[in-house]
């Protein structure tokens, strides 16, 4: 599992409202995750923050 899917599933989030949260399609999240394409860096310093917002015991 990569690490956006296991944000996802840490979150309780389907891939429509991760996607919805992040301001993309729940088909770009699944081509995200099946590896069929890698997210650009700024939506990985945006999963950076996010992820860290998280942890530290932030809302979804």
């Amino acid at each position: 599992m990569n690490r956006l899917k296991e944000l996802r599933k840490a979150m309780g989030m389907t891939q429509k409202e991760f996607g919805e949260l992040l301001g993309v399609t729940k088909t770009y999240i699944y081509i995200l995750e099946t590896g069929r394409k890698k997210p650009s860096k700024l939506f990985e310093r945006l999963l950076d923050c996010l992820s860290e917002k998280y942890l530290k015991g932030g809302e979804k």
